[in-house]
This record gives structure tokens, C-alpha cells and sequence, in this order.
């Protein structure tokens, strides 16, 4: 999508920086070095205003909830066969196919749902856990956040970037996430074996 995309986007980059240049060298005839200032900022922020508000909404709002990160709510007892010498669940492959339940009750389930509106408070609220099929709740939890809005950014300029470079420019990484790469796996892999953890 991005090599396809990418004379279109050389085409749009360069035509917004000749209108910055522009509008730049018409400020500091009009206003002097304050014009230059503000035209600067102004070119700046016109595609990415909204996408920065949705990070720091991100950041300093969603990722401050109560909920977020992992939460156990009750401890299974598995019978000694299923531990291993270290006292590990010995979790199926298959925990996680809702056609194969472990102990016929157990799935690890992957939910999400997008919440809050363009451009500022859109995100994509995660859920993973150990849900009991029987008693339809949640024994354990590990709840994330991803920010999913900026209109300019995400459905004007993304065009024209593949995705890697998309998420770099938003995240400086592959991966949003309230949490590191390390603590994200660490507590979604709790999130499947503490119920059933041993000790």
C-alpha cells in the first residue's frame, strides 16, 4: 500500500511544503519574525493537532484508568497432573478456541470494542482473560487501551505512509500500548495462567 501510495504521497508532502514556504515568506513580509513564528506553528499543527490531543487523551486519561492492566478475581485449583515441577498450569494449545474449552469451561478470550469519537477521544478498549463459559464472567483480566483518533492523521495523511511508517511517526514503535512491549506480554500471559497459578 505504501510503494503504491508513495508518489501520491511525494506529490502531497511537497505541495504542503511549498504552501508552507509560501505562507511562511508571507507572514515575515506581514508580521516579521512573530509572523514566521506563528505560520511555522501554524503549518505544523494543521495536520497533527488532533492526533496529538488524542495521545495526550490517550496517556494521561485512558491509560490512568483503574481498570487498566491486569486483575485476577478468582484462583482455580487444578488437580496435580495439571501442573508442571515448577507448579505452571500445563495450558492446552487450544486454550483459547471457544470449540474447546480447558476443563470444559476455561477459554483465554480476545474482546475489544472502539469507544469515545473523532478526533480526540476515539480508542480501541481491550480485554484479554480467562473467561469461564459457565458463569459468563471474566476469572482474570488484563485491560489495554489503544488511541485510535486524529481524523487528519489517521484517515487523511495515513494514505500516503505504509504502516510502518505510521505507527513510528505515532508511536516511535510497532505497538500502542499503555505499557511497554515487555510488561504488555508479561501481563497478557498472566492474564491466562494466574487462576490457575499453583503457588
Amino acid at each position: 500500500m505504501g510503494i503504491i501510495l508513495l508518489p501520491l504521497g511525494a506529490i502531497v508532502i511537497s505541495l504542503y511544503i511549498w504552501i508552507a514556504a509560501k505562507g511562511t515568506r508571507w507572514a515575515y513580509r506581514k508580521f516579521a519574525v512573530q509572523g514566521v513564528i506563528a505560520a511555522i506553528a501554524f503549518f505544523v499543527l494543521l495536520p497533527t493537532w488532533d492526533a496529538l490531543l488524542n495521545q495526550y487523551y490517550y496517556r494521561q486519561v485512558l491509560c490512568k484508568q483503574p481498570e487498566v492492566g491486569l486483575q485476577v478475581y478468582d484462583k482455580i485449583l487444578l488437580s496435580p497432573n495439571l501442573y508442571d515441577e515448577k507448579g505452571n498450569p500445563r495450558l492446552p494449545d487450544s486454550f483459547g478456541d471457544p470449540k474447546h474449552p480447558f476443563l470444559g469451561k476455561y477459554i483465554f478470550e480476545i474482546r475489544y470494542k472502539d469507544e469515545g469519537a473523532y478526533p480526540i477521544t476515539a480508542n480501541r478498549h481491550f480485554y484479554h482473560g480467562t473467561y469461564d463459559v459457565t458463569t459468563n464472567r471474566f476469572i482474570s483480566k488484563f485491560e489495554d487501551y489503544q488511541p485510535k483518533g486524529g481524523w487528519l492523521w489517521t484517515n487523511v495523511f495515513r494514505l500516503v505512509l505504509s504502516s510502518e511508517d505510521y505507527d513510528w511517526i505515532m508511536s516511535r514503535g510497532p505497538k500502542q500500548s499503555c505499557f511497554d512491549s515487555a510488561q504488555y506480554w508479561k501481563m497478557f500471559a498472566e492474564a491466562k495462567t494466574r487462576p490457575f497459578t499453583a503457588k
